[in-house]
């Protein structure tokens, strides 16, 4: 069954490429190589939250898979391999647009115009551009970006630090660009975008980025 595949307990040989894990013939499983990571006719969603950490909706083995292909999905498998359970997507699910408007709209109604936050960002890029940096934003603009422990930064380091503005910004060129993959996970309170997965063109090498907010503080003037 192609929901083995699924298992991460199975291991199978690694393709560079994108494609949904399928079981072949022989009962081993492949990825066939595509344009999504989902199967024909379904669609990947953006869910509100990971789906294995929403409420429980079957009693399931002590692995969870989380499956966004057509609904916010999971599946379930115990410490022997067997699938147990599959949520098949009750789940609010969203387009990457609405979630992305939704979680606009939570953001801006919050106000938070000055606030200190974490930032990393993972891509084909020299060390000094992938280290973790503490950046402060005030009224809107980015004014100050050290590396967690507090020493300054080139300027080049500093011009590549996104605001949360300019993070929802990317994620909006991205669906608008029809990127090869993009998946965000949303702060629940707040709504930011606290983690990014950008793989702008499928057969383009190296050009897959990730954006991480690892914590954001309001500042109050």
């Amino acid at each position: 069954l192609d929901v083995d595949c699924y298992n991460p307990s199975n291991d199978y040989p690694s393709v560079d490429c994108l494609g949904p894990p399928t079981c072949n013939a022989e009962g081993k499983c492949e990825v066939e190589c595509g344009s999504s990571m989902c199967p024909a006719g379904l669609e990947r969603v953006q869910c509100d939250v990971e789906p294995c950490n929403a409420r429980v909706a079957c009693i399931g083995g002590p692995v969870c898979v989380n499956d966004y292909c057509g609904g916010c999905k999971r599946i379930y498998f115990d410490t022997a391999g067997f699938q147990t359970c599959k949520d098949d997507g009750i789940h609010n699910s969203k387009t990457p647009q609405e979630a992305l408007d939704d979680a606009k709209a939570l953001w801006t109604s919050f106000g938070l115009t000055t606030y200190d936050y974490g930032f990393a960002k993972s891509c084909f890029c020299t060390e000094e551009f992938r280290q973790p940096l503490v950046a402060r934003v005030e009224d809107g603009a980015l004014s100050k970006v050290t590396t967690q422990y507090g020493e300054d930064v080139s300027d080049d380091v500093k011009a590549s630090v996104l605001t949360v503005e300019s993070l929802f910004d990317l994620i909006q060129a991205q669906i608008d660009d029809s990127a090869a993959s993009i998946s965000v996970r949303y702060h629940e309170l707040y709504g930011y975008p606290k983690y990014i997965f950008v793989d702008e063109r499928e057969m383009v090498a190296d050009d897959e980025a990730t954006y991480d907010v690892r914590f954001l503080v309001p500042v109050t003037k």
